[in-house]
C-alpha cells in the first residue's frame, strides 16, 4: 500500500485551492470511497430536506448539489424510497448510539443513565429532526417506511429493557412494552418543544421524571406482588 506523504497532500491541496472551486470540489468527490460516498450524498440529503423541504428531496437533486451526476447517486440508492430509506435507518442508528453510550456510560446507575440518555436525545432532536420532521410527516402511511421506523423505536426500546427490568423486577415483554411507551413520551415532548410549546429544560426535566416516575411506581408494585395484569388484586396475606 502507498502511502501518501503530508507534504504530497499539502501540496496537492494547495494546488487545489488554486483552481476554481467548482472543479476542486469534484475532484475531491472523486477520492470519496464507498462508505463516504454514501454517508456524503445522504448528508447532502438532509441539508435539502432542511433548507427545501421534502418535496424538493429529488436524485437529480441530490446529485446537483454534490456534484455528481445522477447514476453516482442511484448506485447507492436505486430510488428515492430507498433513499428516504436510508435515511430512516440513519437517524436512527444516530439516536441508538447515543443512547447506547449513556447507558455504557453508567453501567450501575439507572438514574444517571436516564439523564445522560435523556439528554443526549433532545440533543440529537434539536441537531437533526428539524431536517427529519418534513421527511416523517411527507413519508407518513408507506408501509416500508413506516415499517423502518418501527423496527428503530424497538430497537431502542430493546437497548432500555434490560436497564428497566433490572430496576423494576418486570418481565423481559413487560420492560420492552415499557421502553416503547416511556420512548413515544420522549416523541411527543420532542413535539412539543418543536412547536414552542415547552423550552429545553421543561421537556428534558418532564421526560426525566416521567421514565424515573414509572420505573420507581412499577418497582413498587413488583416488590409487593401486585399483580400488574389485576392491580386491584392483592398479594396473599396481605
Amino acid at each position: 500500500m502507498v502511502v501518501e506523504s503530508y507534504a504530497g497532500r499539502a501540496s496537492e491541496t494547495k494546488r487545489l485551492k488554486a483552481s476554481d472551486p467548482v472543479a476542486r470540489d469534484r475532484k475531491l468527490q472523486k477520492r470519496l470511497r464507498a462508505p463516504q460516498r454514501r454517508q456524503h450524498l445522504l448528508g447532502v440529503a438532509e441539508q435539502i430536506l432542511s433548507e427545501r423541504g421534502a418535496d424538493a428531496l429529488t436524485i437529480a437533486a441530490i446529485a446537483a448539489a454534490a456534484g455528481v451526476g445522477k447514476p453516482v447517486v442511484y448506485r447507492h440508492f436505486p430510488g428515492r424510497s430507498s433513499l428516504l430509506f436510508a435515511l430512516i435507518c440513519e437517524y436512527g442508528e444516530y439516536l441508538f448510539e447515543h443512547a447506547r453510550k449513556a447507558l455504557e456510560d453508567h453501567p450501575d446507575d439507572f438514574e444517571a443513565a436516564v439523564r445522560a440518555g435523556t439528554r443526549a436525545y433532545f440533543d440529537c432532536v434539536e441537531e437533526r429532526e428539524p431536517a427529519l420532521r418534513d421527511l416523517y410527516a411527507s413519508t407518513a402511511g408507506a408501509p416500508d417506511l413506516e415499517q423502518a421506523r418501527q423496527q428503530q423505536r424497538k430497537r431502542n426500546a430493546a437497548l432500555w429493557a434490560d436497564p428497566i427490568r433490572e430496576v423494576t423486577g418486570l418481565p423481559p415483554q413487560q420492560a420492552e412494552s415499557l421502553a416503547e411507551m416511556l420512548l413515544a413520551a420522549g416523541e411527543a415532548a420532542s413535539y412539543h418543544l418543536a412547536i414552542g410549546a415547552l423550552d429545553r429544560s421543561q421537556v428534558e426535566s418532564l421526560q426525566v421524571a416521567t421514565v424515573l416516575g414509572a420505573a420507581e411506581r412499577l418497582g413498587e408494585k413488583m416488590h409487593k406482588g401486585i399483580n400488574l395484569e389485576h392491580p386491584s388484586e392483592a398479594p396473599q396475606g396481605e
